[in-house]
C-alpha cells in the first residue's frame, strides 16, 4: 500500500535483523488495521476478501517475526518513524472513501506497498544474519507476491480467477 511504500522509500537498503524485524512488525501491525477497515469498508467481494486474507496472513506473519526477533523501535532511523505518521494521514483519507472509490483506492494503496514491502525484503535477504528470520522472509516473499496479484485485480475491478478459462470449440 501506498503508506507502506512512503514507510519502505525512507528505509535503508540494508538493515540490522533488529531493524528489519521492526520494520516487518510495523507494516505487519498497519495491514493488519488497513485489512480491518478493508473488510468493514470494501463494496465488492473480491476487495472484501481481499482484506481478510491481508488481516489474517498479517497477523500470523506478525506472530512469527515477534517471536524470532524482538521488535525494537529505537533501533529504526528517525525518518522511518516520521514516515509512520504520514502512512497513518493515508489512511484516514482512505477512511473517508466508500464504494468503488475506496476499493479502487484500497487495491492500489496494496499493490504499491506489496511491491515495496517485496524489494526491501529482496534488498535485505542476502545480509540477515538470523537463519530464523533469513526462513521467514523466504517464506514470506510469496505470499506478498500473491496479495499484491490480488490487490492489482481488485485495484482494476477484474473479477478473481475462477480456474481456466473454457476453450473455444466450434458447435
Amino acid at each position: 500500500m501506498m503508506l507502506v511504500a512512503m514507510m519502505l522509500a525512507a528505509a535503508s537498503p540494508t538493515m540490522t535483523d533488529a531493524q528489519l524485524a521492526t520494520q516487518i512488525h510495523n507494516i505487519n501491525k498497519m495491514e493488519i488495521d488497513v485489512g480491518k477497515l478493508g473488510e468493514k469498508d470494501c463494496q465488492s467481494a473480491q476487495c472484501k476478501e481481499l482484506a481478510r486474507m491481508i488481516r489474517t496472513d498479517h497477523e500470523q506473519a506478525d506472530k512469527k517475526v515477534t517471536g524470532i526477533v524482538k521488535p525494537d523501535e529505537s533501533s529504526l532511523p528517525q525518518e522511518i518513524t516520521e514516515q509512520n505518521k504520514t502512512d497513518h494521514a493515508n489512511v484516514d483519507q482512505l477512511k473517508k472513501m466508500k464504494g468503488a472509490e475506496f476499493d479502487k483506492t484500497f487495491g492500489q494503496m496494496m499493490v504499491q506497498g506489496h511491491q515495496d514491502a517485496i524489494q526491501m525484503l529482496k534488498d535485505n535477504q542476502s545480509n540477515i544474519q538470523n537463519q530464523q528470520l533469513k526462513s521467514f522472509v523466504a517464506e514470506t516473499l510469496p505470499k506478498l507476491q500473491q496479495h499484491e496479484d490480488m490487490a492489482r485485480k481488485v485495484m482494476n475491478g477484474q473479477p478473481a480467477a475462477q480456474g481456466r478459462a473454457p476453450e473455444n470449440t466450434p458447435r
